[in-house]
């Protein structure tokens, strides 16, 4: 593997962990809103059991 391979694969991977976390930061403030887990999972993309682990957390 190259290193413009393995730099573009590590690029590619901190962008997705960079957008998991803002959008669950985004749930947590939607939960904090009283949205509905359906609703925020639509919203944010992630899964209504990522939605409700994050409320279990914020209890």
């Amino acid at each position: 593997m190259t290193l413009e391979q393995e730099l573009n694969i590590r690029y590619k991977k901190g962008l997705a962990e960079g957008n998991d976390k803002a959008n669950r930061a985004t749930a947590r403030r939607l939960l904090g809103m009283k949205m509905s887990v359906k609703d925020i999972s639509t919203a944010t993309g992630l899964s209504e059991a990522e939605v409700l682990e994050l409320q279990k957390e914020m209890q």
